[in-house]
């Protein structure tokens, strides 16, 4: 006898009795019909139905980092910085503030905090405070600035101070006697102008003071004193 078999269902047969009986379509499977067809039709690649004995393509609903239509429409993978956990045609979630996530991503944990900025997995990230860093992603702690060096809030790198040189994010020397720098960061420092020195560590041209023997008026070149003249070091004067 020919069994037919409701909407959802398939026909199977006992390989020990012989007799025909019905069984519900496995998930990512579905049949609209009542016929006695062996088998069920597949969802579209990346659906699953949700459950067994579906009955319709429109059953058929986007996986867990994907979304989309439910039925025949193709489903497009979560960006990156947002995540979907459920099955089904809702959007995307966003992740936090201040934190990512991979493409396809299918839970919040998947949202990590990004360099400069720490909390846990998947929950709210604030950024590091000023004199600290963090380097990666992730719930690492942030880690202070190494000595003579600084960075303001949410940064993945501290940089040498003034008078300090350095790549970003690494050790800082001090100036050499003789030079300078002005300003933060990792470019070298300056070499004083001719016949005038500077202290180790100096953060400004102002500083750079004249060699015994030479004097200048501020913001000039140092010159050698007139005969009959002289200066003690740093002295200033018209020579």
């Amino acid at each position: 006898m020919c069994v037919r078999c409701g909407p959802g269902s398939y026909r199977v047969r006992s390989a020990t009795t012989g007799l025909a009986t019905c069984a519900l379509c496995a998930r990512a499977k579905y049949k609209p019909d009542t016929s006695a067809s062996l088998t069920c039709v597949d969802c579209p690649r990346d659906k699953n139905s949700g459950g067994e004995g579906t009955t319709t393509q429109l059953d058929c609903q986007c996986v867990a980092g994907s979304t989309g239509a439910n039925g025949s429409a193709a489903c497009t993978l979560c960006a990156q910085g947002t995540y979907k956990s459920g099955l089904g045609s809702f959007a995307c979630a966003n992740c936090t503030l201040g934190s990512d996530s991979g493409v396809g991503s299918v839970v919040a944990e998947a949202c990590t905090c990004n360099a400069g900025y720490i909390g846990p997995d998947g929950q709210l990230c604030t950024a590091c405070v000023a004199g600290k860093y963090k380097a990666e992603s992730g719930s690492v702690a942030c880690t202070l600035c190494n000595a003579h060096s600084y960075s303001p809030q949410g940064v993945a790198k501290c940089t040498c101070n003034a008078g300090y040189t350095g790549p970003d994010g690494q050790l800082c020397t001090a100036c050499v006697a003789g030079k300078y720098k002005a300003e933060s960061g990792s470019v070298a420092c300056t070499v004083c102008n001719a016949h005038s020195y500077s202290p180790q560590g100096s953060d400004s041209v102002a500083e750079c003071t004249c060699n015994a023997g030479y004097s200048a008026l501020p913001g000039q070149n140092c010159a050698a004193c007139r005969v009959g003249k002289y200066s003690r070091t740093g002295a200033p004067g018209e020579g």
